[in-house]
């Protein structure tokens, strides 16, 4: 998958701040799961998102920006 920074530039779309205005966010429906996660923060370059585990634990992850604003808006 492209990299958010490389594909805003080249598509003129904003994900990467709608990822930064999305933090806080819960991801994940507590219907079907017990692993929702919160989005806690973007990288700078915007290409990494940092998760933490809302319950039922103390994980924190790091994965694709990609991936993450896939989980909240597609």
């Amino acid at each position: 998958m492209i990299k958010l920074s490389i594909q805003d530039k080249f598509d003129g779309t904003n994900k990467i701040q709608e990822l930064r205005n999305a933090i806080g966010t819960t991801i994940g429906d507590p219907k079907y799961s017990d692993k929702t996660w919160i989005l806690v923060s973007v990288s700078k370059s915007g290409d990494r998102c940092t998760l933490k585990q809302k319950k039922g634990g103390n994980s924190t992850i790091r994965e694709h920006s990609w991936r993450t604003w896939n989980a909240l808006f597609f």
